[in-house]
């Protein structure tokens, strides 16, 4: 059960007796307590002035079950620790991974007021907020004395309210002696308050709303299209949808928003303080009602003759204005820019300036530094990296109002002076640095960096960057018997500082990385050797050393280059050298090199014998002395070709190499010649210096078979033929006209090859009949003479396509309210490239596919409604439509395109809804559903 109410009431004598009223509250909340877990809590309400003492009053009003508990529980704390000391957690309500029979956004329990002399004099306000689930329970109770007391309580669902003056204000759910009481019905005079009973849920500022407050709710379940909702907050704004429901599903409306009317104002105080001015006027104060139920206009201030309650009351009209007051929500300074001397500092405007704002004063430290208009300030001379407290006061006429004390410090900068290092050569390759820690720091010290170069005015390149802040560091892999200047950088956040540089040498050793010696030929018999220097020398050079073929044959403390005569020609030589300090000395890689050639020495002979029409095999000797590389060319002058790669087959005169290469003294065999011509054959022998040439032979070839026969041009006059054309030969090598036959298969694997002549003949065309649409053939062409018969390449054709057979019906399958899945077989005979497909649905074309596609998924269905479908198989050549498939009903569905509601406010706390049927229903409307929802968490202020 959730009950809210508001109320007011008014009654005398409750400031007596203030320890028996402040040990009553105590015990009654310390008794519910105390056995919060598992309980249940009933109340009996007995007449308070038979009661003797607190005590009885106590257990008669509250008696205790340990049954199932249903209710709020807060200040909950877990044992985490039960040794050395114990250690309670408060239990964090927002970590429970159940929750059962409780709110999901706990905020707490009932609200304990302090105990003591209420300060309203004999006439007392209360205005609260109460929400339960639970069936019985204490709401309120105060007590000030015998027979002074005031009772809220829930009994079996009912509330009951006991007290022993008047009431007034709003509230529902009344019962007097267990009937209902209508209120507003009964009521004969009443101030402020709502005739239909008080709102579901009045949340007063400064309260958090608990519970449900905030979650949607359902207020309408029907057929009808109309529907109004009542016992609403007064002004205040809420959102609306429809929910349109069949036996498949729902469909909902998008939220759509409206504010109920402006209604009386609610928690109104009276006066407060009366004084007299003179026998005819009085001065009151007020407080601003809480309630929010629209913006303010005016107060109306009443005054009653209390000794001749005849006359007429006295009214006076107050328009609602404000006054100018202190300024509200100062925010503290911030930093808008910062050095290592200075704040910049800036502020914002409060956002709650009550009036005009007449300045701003800063104070750093507790002292004012700065006061006027400005929203920004640059406070100078400040020392480096520290932390100053500044503090914003912003003033009204009426008033100044300071804000929260912040801490804002100065930037770092680099240190001020970083001493020069100590330096240790500990070898030829490593030295220790060893530093001090900058007295100035100037900041919080990040890390250091050693910096090393060969060249005193240069800071080099970073050897070490570290932040572990240790003081020395031992520098490896260095240059044995070099110079090095080396700097420390210290570093803050601000940046870094460089020290002058310290010197230090390392010791000599044996060179290394010395490179290999280029070696140039100037002539036949001289080598020219020159090297570089060791690009690590660590140290002094003393003597180069040139080693040819292992015997030392030069040295020289600095020169590095020397030229060997009297060499052979084309002759192989080893090469190193060695460079040396006073340490030891240390070779390069041995590098291999040759003489220059000159012209080879000796003659050559050339022996030849025809093998048969395009053949012929060579022999001859090797040159006496080559000097150098030697390479041999056999030249054949007579006709070739013109540009058989292009079947052009003139024959020109022409002397071409048709072999180069190193071999000698054996037979080779060189062929692709022309038959029935003569070649002149001779031997080229050569280096990069000259060349001898052979004795010349005469080749004479014989007769052969045709060249250059073309492959048959074929085209396709329909699906079920081919047509062969070819012409006459490039070179027909003999002193006869060549005749012709034409072979033809089909292009698969193994295929059996047909002559299309029964003997050879002269024709140069035939046309193939009785052959399957779109399948590939092939033909070529033999020329035939008396020396032999010479082939052409296949020539591949596909005959043309033609329209596909045996196209069946579509299987459907899986219907949905809006899909279906449809699936096809490929036709028995494509006659063709499927280049696509057409799906018809009930008779009609709807989509086209891929012909590389065999299933489908049909969407945008419409629910609970009749379809069949074809598919058309489509070749170039055209297309075959299958038959029907068999019917099919897509599924039903819930409704769609339902609009939101549209709402009229007719009374404060009351919406009239109206809306329309879906668009699409998609089966027959069961009911609709209205779901209500507060537009904010609370309501929205003026």
């Amino acid at each position: 059960m959730w009950v809210d109410f508001l109320m007011i009431t008014s009654y005398n004598g409750m400031t007596q007796k203030k320890e028996l009223s402040e040990q009553l509250v105590h015990n009654v909340i310390e008794r519910f307590r105390d056995d919060i877990k598992s309980v249940k809590l009933v109340l009996w309400p007995p007449r308070v002035e038979d009661l003797e003492d607190v005590e009885e009053l106590l257990s008669l009003m509250v008696q205790i079950r340990r049954e199932s508990f249903k209710g709020c529980i807060r200040d909950v704390k877990i044992l985490t620790q039960l040794n050395p000391e114990k250690v309670w957690t408060p239990l964090n309500w927002s970590s429970a991974e159940v929750i059962t029979d409780a709110m999901p956004t706990w905020e707490g329990c009932y609200v304990v007021y302090r105990a003591g002399h209420f300060k309203g004099g004999n006439i007392i306000k209360m205005l609260f907020s109460f929400r339960t689930e639970m069936r019985n329970g204490v709401m309120f109770f105060a007590h000030g004395g015998h027979n002074v007391y005031f009772l809220v309580q829930l009994v079996n669902g009912s509330m009951h309210v006991e007290f022993n003056d008047g009431f007034g204000g709003c509230i529902r759910d009344i019962s007097v002696n267990h009937n209902p009481y209508d209120i507003g019905l009964r009521m004969k005079e009443g101030l402020a308050y709502n005739l239909d009973g008080c709102p579901n849920s009045i949340v007063l500022p400064g309260e958090v709303e608990t519970c449900k407050a905030s979650l949607q709710a359902h207020v309408y379940n029907g057929t009808d299209l109309e529907t109004a909702d009542t016992g609403l907050r007064t002004f205040t704004q809420y959102q609306y949808r429809v929910q349109a429901a069949n036996d498949v599903g729902s469909v909902m409306s998008e939220w759509v928003m409206g504010r109920t009317h402006i209604g009386a104002p609610t928690a109104v105080f009276g006066p407060e303080r009366p004084q007299v001015v003179s026998g005819y006027v009085v001065k009151a104060e007020w407080r601003l009602p809480l309630g929010r139920t629209g913006q303010l206009t005016q107060f109306m201030l009443r005054a009653y003759n209390l000794d001749d309650p005849s006359l007429p009351p006295v009214d006076a009209v107050i328009n609602d204005t404000t006054k100018t007051h202190a300024p509200e929500t100062v925010e503290p300074p911030r930093i808008v820019a910062a050095g290592g001397h200075y704040i910049l500092v800036g502020w914002h405007v409060p956002s709650q300036i009550n009036g005009q704002l007449t300045g701003y004063a800063l104070y750093m430290d507790d002292e004012e530094i700065y006061s006027g208009a400005e929203t920004m300030f640059n406070v100078t001379n400040l020392h480096v990296y520290t932390a100053y407290s500044f503090q914003l006061k912003a003033c009204s006429r009426i008033d100044c109002t300071k804000s929260p004390i912040v801490h804002l410090s100065t930037t770092q900068l680099p240190p001020t002076l970083v001493l020069p290092p100590r330096l240790t050569v500990t070898g030829a390759h490593s030295v220790k640095v060893e530093w001090k820690e900058p007295q100035e720091l100037n900041g919080v010290l990040q890390y250091y960096l050693i910096y090393a170069s060969l060249i005193p005015i240069s800071d080099g390149n970073i050897l070490y960057n570290n932040s572990d802040k240790f003081l020395y560091y031992e520098l490896k892999n260095l240059t044995a018997g070099t110079t090095y200047h080396i700097r420390i950088g210290a570093c803050t956040n601000g940046g870094c500082r460089l020290s002058t540089p310290s010197t230090a040498t390392t010791d000599e050793s044996a060179p290394e990385d010395v490179p290999d010696p280029r070696i140039v030929s100037p002539s036949p018999s001289q080598l020219l050797v020159s090297w570089g220097p060791p690009r690590l020398p660590n140290g002094v050079i003393t003597m180069y050393r040139l080693y040819h073929n292992t015997l030392l044959i030069y040295s020289h403390p600095s020169e590095r280059q020397h030229r060997i005569n009297n060499l052979q020609p084309w002759s192989l030589h080893t090469l190193r050298i060695d460079a040396c300090t006073v340490i030891g000395c240390t070779s390069s890689n041995e590098v291999k090199a040759r003489t220059q050639e000159e012209e080879p020495e000796g003659d050559i002979g050339l022996d030849l014998k025809v093998d048969n029409s395009r053949e012929v095999s060579l022999k001859w000797n090797a040159v006496a002395v080559p000097n150098g590389n030697v390479s041999y060319d056999a030249y054949f002058e007579g006709l070739f070709y013109h540009d058989p790669e292009n079947w052009d087959y003139t024959s020109v005169t022409e002397r071409h190499s048709l072999y180069h290469g190193q071999t000698s003294g054996q037979w080779l065999t060189v062929s692709s010649l022309i038959p029935y011509t003569t070649y002149y054959v001779q031997v080229n022998a050569s280096n990069s210096k000259g060349f001898r040439l052979s004795n010349n032979m005469r080749a004479i070839m014989p007769m052969g078979s045709p060249d250059g026969v073309k492959p048959p041009v074929l085209s396709s006059p329909s699906s079920h033929s081919l047509r062969a054309i070819w012409g006459a030969v490039g070179r027909n090598n003999a002193d006869q006209e060549p005749a012709f036959q034409l072979h033809f298969r089909a292009a698969q694997m193994g295929s059996q090859i047909e002559n299309m002549f029964s003997e050879p003949t002269a024709s140069t065309t035939f046309l193939k009949t009785g052959l399957q649409p779109f399948t590939d053939y092939q033909m070529r062409v033999v020329a035939i003479n008396a020396y032999g018969d010479t082939m052409s390449s296949w020539s591949t054709l596909t005959t043309k396509p033609d329209k596909p057979e045996g196209v069946s019906a579509p299987q459907i399958s899986n219907p949905t309210p809006h899909t279906l899945d449809m699936m096809w077989v490929t036709p028995t005979r494509a006659n063709g490239i499927i280049v696509e497909y057409k799906i018809y649905e009930n008779g009609t074309q709807r989509d086209t596919v891929d012909g590389n596609m065999t299933t489908m998924r049909v969407d945008d269905l419409i629910p609970y409604t009749l379809y069949t479908y074809a598919v058309a198989a489509c070749t170039i050549a055209g297309c075959t439509l299958s038959s029907s498939s068999a019917p099919v009903r897509t599924t039903k569905a819930f409704a769609e395109g339902i609009p939101a509601p549209s709402l009229v406010s007719k009374t404060p706390t009351s919406v009239f809804l109206k809306w329309t049927p879906p668009q699409l229903p998609n089966g027959d409307i069961l009911q609709y559903s209205i779901q209500r929802r507060l537009q904010a968490r609370h309501s929205l202020p003026l």
